[in-house]
């Protein structure tokens, strides 16, 4: 559940702050060519990490692995890497955490590839298209590597405060750089979803109940779709769908649901 929500909170945040939406909007060419190279480690992947556009919230987040002698040469076939995992259990939690994590990779290769391609169209040369498609990389999303010296002691006192911090960063700027197309933007990716969850919440008396007891927290920081006959679980949670919305960019939707709850 989280690989698919982030993967889709990711792909909003970086259609809004991208200076070319055509070329890296979601389900475009980039996406499964990213798609496809998250997962096979490709040639895409390994330029984007030549290049530093690379680094989720989960390189930041966990310890650096040992490397030793025994790892390296895990790498060499499957059947090692399996007999070496078997051996270290805590690989196995690490090689979950690298699907996880591939959610995050694939939105930035995407901003990649196609930042650079839509770049050498437009007649730059191959080294200035890379430069500039890395910066796209690092910065259409959060930049989890750009803490400062304070953002590690703070964040590891408010939980997601450098996220936060760094995804309103970006939309500040996108919106600075192009205000015009960053609120069309707004308004496709964010505002239109969140007025037509809204109303089809509302518009049962079975949903409305459900929706009204869910905490206005999860409503704010989260766009809730709510199915037909909705049920609770033994723990009293409803069966909801909860995609997260980007910190900074989601406080943008409260007004529109709020307006449309008073109607």
């Amino acid at each position: 559940p989280f690989t698919a929500s982030n993967l889709i909170r990711d792909q909003f945040t970086a259609f809004i702050n991208t200076k070319n939406p055509m070329a890296t909007m979601p389900f475009s060419k980039a996406f499964f060519e990213s798609l496809l190279n998250a997962v096979k480690r490709g040639d895409l992947y390994k330029e984007l990490v030549e290049q530093a556009a690379g680094g989720t919230s989960f390189d930041i987040a966990r310890n650096a692995a040992p490397l030793t002698i025994d790892r390296f040469r895990a790498g060499r076939s499957l059947k090692d890497r399996v007999k070496y995992t078997v051996k270290h259990p805590s690989e196995l939690l690490r090689a979950v955490e690298d699907i996880i994590g591939r959610s995050e990779e694939i939105t930035r290769m995407q901003q990649y590839a196609g930042t650079k391609r839509a770049n050498l169209k437009k007649g730059m040369s191959e080294q200035r298209a890379k430069i500039s498609a890395a910066e796209a990389a690092r910065e259409n999303t959060a930049n989890f590597s750009r803490t400062g010296e304070w953002g590690p002691v703070l964040n590891s006192a408010f939980l997601y405060l450098n996220a936060s911090k760094e995804g309103t960063r970006a939309f500040i700027r996108g919106a600075r750089r192009a205000p015009v197309q960053t609120a069309v933007k707004v308004g496709t990716a964010i505002l239109f979803p969140q007025i037509v969850s809204t109303l089809w919440n509302l518009n049962t008396p079975e949903r409305r109940k459900a929706y009204d007891d869910i905490p206005d927290y999860v409503k704010n920081t989260n766009l809730v779709y709510i199915p037909p006959n909705p049920t609770q679980d033994d723990k009293e949670r409803w069966n909801v769908i909860k995609i997260p919305l980007e910190p900074g960019i989601g406080n943008l939707a409260i007004p529109a649901r709020r307006i449309v709850e008073q109607m």
